[in-house]
């Protein structure tokens, strides 16, 4: 049984048997034809007979994905047919940002470069008031948000990190590190945003952070569709806490991704000399960390 069952599954779709053949609508161009998508049940091999495309797995992991693809779909979606819809946040929000970056640049030793690629501001209103925000991506427009408050310590009631938006549709700086993917066949798997932009500024661009400690369907669609040679863990150490829930999930994720990859291509990679995280190491520690696991710089 091939495992993009699992991945439709978890998206939404209704697989109905059809001997050695799974089918179901085709509803990423909004199709409500529920047989007009037929999957190999053993290779994972698809025809779409309303559209007469067919594909491979890793081409159906890409569509589901979003991910640029040599198919077209044009035809208008139903959106009654769509598993969810998406909204999208006003560009408009991050227009009015200021430059304000010390917390990131004095306290964790992120470069002001680094912020900038990845349009970090400060907002002064809304729901990240007071919060040094980053827009998160799709394709279309700005689908999420993450901010984290601008001083060390905030107040009693405040998170230090605050998310807004489908963290299940996250794959963060896709538009700008796909390609990096691509060509070092490496992916490492983070918890959060900070460790992301900690390994950035030290060249080590290949990682997508979970926000969180958890690999959605959306996610390891994605993780399937490039098709890495290794995926590293490199979630957080929690060794001064009495339940390392970084190691734990870490396990977790090693059992979800043993359904797709060999053993020796997932690597624990967590931050070297037992740091809680990225965010608290020098550039020197994760150039050594880089250097341990043979993890490609660029």
């Amino acid at each position: 049984m091939h495992p993009i069952k699992s991945i439709l599954e978890s998206a939404g779709y209704q697989l109905v048997e059809d001997g050695g053949f799974w089918r179901c609508a085709a509803l990423f161009r909004g199709g409500i034809n529920k047989t007009s998508l037929s999957i190999n049940k053993q290779t994972g091999d698809w025809i779409d007979f309303g559209s007469g495309k067919r594909g491979s797995p890793e081409d159906l992991a890409k569509i589901l994905t979003n991910q640029e693809t040599s198919f077209d779909y044009e035809t208008p979606i139903d959106m009654s047919q769509r598993v969810k819809t998406t909204k999208f946040f006003s560009e408009d929000v991050f227009r009015a940002a200021l430059p304000i970056y010390e917390f990131f640049i004095k306290q964790r030793g992120i470069s002001e470069q680094t912020l900038k690629t990845f349009e970090a501001g400060y907002l002064q209103s809304g729901d990240m008031y007071r919060r040094i925000t980053f827009p998160i991506r799709n394709s279309r427009g700005i689908i999420g948000m993450a901010g984290r408050w601008f001083q060390e310590s905030p107040p009693r009631n405040k998170p230090k990190w605050k998310i807004i938006g489908p963290k299940k549709e996250f794959i963060y700086a896709r538009q700008l590190n796909e390609k990096i993917i691509d060509s070092t066949k490496q992916i490492i798997l983070l918890e959060g945003l900070t460790d992301f932009l900690k390994l950035w500024d030290s060249g080590i661009k290949q990682s997508i952070p979970l926000f969180g400690l958890n690999l959605s369907p959306k996610q390891l669609g994605y993780i399937l569709a490039k098709n890495p040679n290794q995926i590293f863990l490199g979630l957080n150490n929690d060794e001064n806490k009495d339940f390392n829930s970084g190691k734990e999930a870490a396990r977790k994720l090693q059992t979800k991704l043993l359904k797709h990859f060999n053993s020796n291509q997932i690597i624990f990679a967590p931050p070297l000399n037992n740091a809680n995280d990225f965010g608290c190491q020098d550039p020197d520690d994760i150039v050594e960390w880089g250097k341990k696991y043979e993890i490609t710089r660029v």
